[in-house]
């Protein structure tokens, strides 16, 4: 099996489990909601966001990081796994315990302290899954992790439906607790099917791991004041109601940026191994894959949603959420810009120039924090998302500019336009042409845009059929 059919195989197979994983999230957040109304939604808004903010803080790259060291071969895997572990599972303790402490200081109800408290956990198993997620990167076997979150997210939605249909009373601090739980199943699974792990710490993997990592730790560190601020300061200035519909639209919007991260996760070892071999060639041909694979699925969503908005929170989140179809709107231009930050911030990490990138997320970090206080207590909810838009805009366009300079090469844009093309024409189909339920818009937009796709030979079947039937 040759390399492009691997992927494409592998690939496959988590688009399928993520599909399931998403249906299943989009189950639970709808009876979540639904439960929970906008008030105390925005109180789930709040405490989750600002664990994911410290996630983020306590991301470090452990997960690109493993994947690039596995597939450079520099040390031996069992040492290097084990080294890794050890430090993420140090870094994670230290963060979270601080933060789950840390909620206290600050000005929210006792509901929503506590439940940041219990949130602290889920987050604690999530990041220790960043060295064993690494390790199935680099053996290109992401199917292991994909089931883990499955059953994670099927544990989750029969805690929810018990709490929803047992007519419990105070049914957020118990919605609350299976979050933590659900990653717990995740985190025994990935557990259970990695190489057999042991606490150790060897000073030179240490040291490279660290030197690779200290860059990227810290444009992470820039990240999580643009890419959350928005949720951290919202509830600092508008009411819990205000921050559960934008905190609404955003859990849809998660979504289509799960699957842009898992595309980049893919393809990121097969840049960096190119690149660490000086293959300039091939590194250029898997650039040029990269900006159109993730193109073909991310731009349809984008038109889907732009589309549909409206449709689809009332029918994820209840009638109660309608008017966050607006925000989701609006929200949903900022991918565009997550597009180009995923494509750029994965190719100079492959290419090892992360460092490079630092002045951009500094710059981001710092003109988009200003932005979120001048702008948030001026206009609210849509000062924050006008700020995401901006922010996530100005950082994508600077990255992607940077790869393509040191890479010295500018990838090939008619198969983005044909895309484009195929998901305006194809978000302007399901807009006009009426549908008795958004599922059913969903439908026939997929068999237009993939009518248009193979119509405008964005993809063509010659090609595909070589690429699965090539041997090594």
């Amino acid at each position: 099996m040759n390399l492009i059919k691997k992927i494409i195989q592998n690939t496959s197979l988590q688009i399928i489990s993520k599909i399931l994983s998403t249906i299943l999230g989009l189950v639970a957040i709808a009876f979540v909601a639904r439960a929970l109304g906008t008030e105390q939604f925005g109180w789930y808004t709040t405490s989750t966001s600002f664990m994911q903010f410290v996630g983020i803080l306590a991301d470090f790259g452990f997960m690109l990081i493993t994947s690039q060291m596995l597939s450079q071969g520099q040390f031996e895997q069992n040492k290097l796994l084990n080294t890794l572990f050890t430090w993420r599972l140090i870094t994670a303790g230290l963060l979270y315990g601080l933060a789950g402490g840390l909620i206290w200081l600050f000005p929210y109800q006792l509901e929503i302290k506590l439940a940041t408290t219990i949130v602290s956990f889920s987050f604690f198993f999530i990041t220790l899954n960043q060295v064993f997620t690494g390790y199935f990167q680099h053996r290109l076997k992401m199917i292991i992790p994909a089931i883990g979150e499955v059953l994670g997210r099927v544990f989750l939605v029969i805690g929810v439906l018990i709490i929803y249909f047992g007519n419990f009373t105070e049914v957020f601090l118990k919605l609350v607790i299976l979050i933590p739980l659900a990653s717990l199943v995740f985190f025994l699974f990935l557990y259970k099917n990695s190489p057999k792990i042991k606490l150790e710490i060897d000073r030179e993997i240490t040291k490279t791991a660290f030197s690779k990592m200290w860059p990227l730790a810290i444009s992470i560190i820039f990240n999580a004041f643009y890419l959350l601020g928005d949720r951290i300061i919202l509830p600092l200035y508008v009411t819990q109601t205000d921050v559960g519909l934008y905190g609404a639209s955003y859990r849809v919007l998660d979504i289509l940026l799960q699957i842009i991260a898992l595309s980049m996760a893919i393809l990121l070892p097969l840049l960096s191994a190119s690149w660490a071999k000086q293959k300039l060639e091939e590194f250029k041909e898997r650039m040029q894959l990269s900006f159109d694979l993730l193109a073909l699925t991310t731009f349809p969503m984008i038109a889907g949603v732009i589309a549909l908005s409206t449709s689809i929170m009332t029918f994820v989140a209840g009638s109660q959420f309608e008017s966050s179809g607006k925000i989701l709107f609006i929200l949903t231009f900022a991918v565009i810009g997550i597009y180009l930050g995923q494509l750029g911030g994965h190719l100079m990490l492959a290419m090892n120039k992360q460092k490079k990138s630092l002045i951009v997320f500094a710059l981001t970090a710092l003109f988009g924090t200003i932005a979120y206080f001048i702008f948030i207590p001026k206009f609210g909810v849509w000062g924050a998302a006008g700020v995401s838009i901006a922010t996530e805009t100005f950082a994508g366009l600077i990255l992607v500019s940077l790869s393509m300079y040191h890479a010295k090469y500018i990838p090939k844009l008619l198969t983005l336009f044909k895309i484009l093309l195929s998901s305006v024409c194809m978000g302007v189909a399901v807009y006009y042409i009426p549908s008795s339920h958004v599922l059913i818009s969903v439908l026939y937009g997929m068999v237009i845009y993939t009518g248009l796709i193979f119509l405008l030979q964005a993809v063509q079947t010659k090609t595909l059929k070589e690429l699965f039937n090539k041997s090594e």
